[in-house]
């Protein structure tokens, strides 16, 4: 068993050769990553444009005579002689020899006479043709998470298609003969099957797709069938319950006779102790406890990384982002491992409530919480104020 700074360790440090697409930039997702640098096409600006409403003037006089106005969007040439001045309005392109634009607040107009209160200084609000950019600049780097901010600024640059890490093909087996579908009449000892759904909308929130989601009976023939057929087809196989060591629980036996190479087992944490992570050459076989909280950490803190290592996101960028909170009660802190406690967390204030009902095998609290705390090791109380750190979900 490893501690979990062990287990990040491991996953960060691995090596994944990942494939590219050509996609357009109205297929981004959350979560897509540029394979290659980015060189800006055109400068930004496209061209010397005002940056607000006012009048544009080529020297410095007491009074302008207005010759025209230059609307946003208009394509005519225009120049602009001594002592004259147009009205201008923002993202409009300047005369080539305009001097500065006084801000209309600071006009007074008479007639097609105007003047000016405030000091003319050349090149005052005035933005400059690749001020922001220049064509050819490397503007973008391998790398880069694909936000709508960076979406934006590819479409300012008339940008309509990139080059992206390929997001890897996902499947999810979930284990156990107890575990029926939801549309069945259950007998006496059957629970509903809730891990694979609850898995598959987890990545999907995180912008992953999954191609294919079965499920085995605990038996090493049908756990090692499905388990074989899924990796032939897929660069991320997910399997939910049977990774312990109880009669029935198959799935590490099959994984490793499947030739699956392991790099963690079993991390010294509640929920989730039971966690697997192995490779089949550039293949990743993640094996979840089936306790369905257990399931649910262990995807957000390990699973996911895993999978956006896959991707082509950056080491240091795949793990949570742990934000402080501040404890809105007492609670207690029983046991001898770390944990991810669900937890409900007030923006307002950064307030955290730690929930009830923390079993590992309950999901109303999971319901409930929209981050999980993490309490270090050890059995202490942390009083009301207490500072602690927390992950979003």
């Amino acid at each position: 068993m490893i501690s979990i700074e062990e287990a990040r360790e491991i996953i960060q440090n691995q090596q994944f050769e990942s494939k590219s697409d050509v996609i357009s930039i109205t297929e981004i997702r959350k979560n897509h990553v540029l394979s290659k640098d980015l060189t800006a096409p055109v400068d930004l600006p496209l061209f010397s444009n005002s940056m607000m409403d006012g009048y544009v003037v080529g020297d410095v006089k007491d009074t302008y005579q207005v010759v025209g106005e230059i609307p946003a969007g208009s394509t005519d040439q225009y120049t602009i002689g001594a002592g004259e001045a147009y009205r201008i309005f923002t993202g409009a392109p300047l005369p080539e020899n305009a001097l500065a634009v006084v801000m209309q607040e600071h006009a007074a107009r008479n007639g097609d006479m105007v003047s000016f209160s405030s000091e003319i200084i050349a090149g005052q609000n005035i933005r400059v043709k690749g001020d922001e950019v220049e064509k050819g600049q490397m503007v973008l780097p391998k790398g880069i998470v694909l936000t709508p901010g960076v979406i934006g600024f590819l479409a300012t640059m008339g940008i309509t298609a990139c080059e992206v890490f390929s997001k890897p093909v996902i499947s999810i087996l979930s284990t156990g003969d107890e575990c029926k579908p939801a549309n069945t009449v259950l007998k006496h000892g059957q629970i509903y099957e809730s891990n694979g759904i609850m898995l598959q909308k987890a990545l999907e929130e995180n912008g992953f797709e999954v191609t294919q989601r079965a499920h085995a009976i605990d038996t090493y023939e049908d756990t090692k069938s499905q388990i074989d057929e899924m990796l032939n087809t897929s660069d991320v196989l997910i399997v939910t319950g049977g990774i312990s060591v109880g009669d029935h629980d198959h799935v590490g036996k099959c994984i490793r006779d499947l030739g699956v190479q392991q790099e963690i087992y079993k991390i010294k944490q509640k929920p989730g102790k039971p966690f697997y992570f192995g490779r089949l050459g550039n293949k990743a076989v993640l094996a979840l406890p089936g306790n369905p909280a257990s399931s649910l950490t262990c995807l957000y803190q390990y699973a996911i990384p895993v999978i956006k290592l896959l991707s082509g996101n950056q080491k240091d960028e795949i793990f949570p982002t742990e934000i402080s909170m501040t404890l809105n009660h007492q609670h207690v802190k029983r046991g001898d491992r770390p944990e991810f406690v669900r937890s409900h967390y007030h923006q307002q204030g950064a307030k955290v409530d730690i929930l009830t009902k923390q079993r590992s095998s309950m999901l109303h609290s999971y319901a409930l919480a929209n981050c999980l705390v993490f309490l270090e090791e050890g059995v202490y109380e942390l009083e009301e104020g207490a500072k602690v750190t927390g992950y979003l979900i």
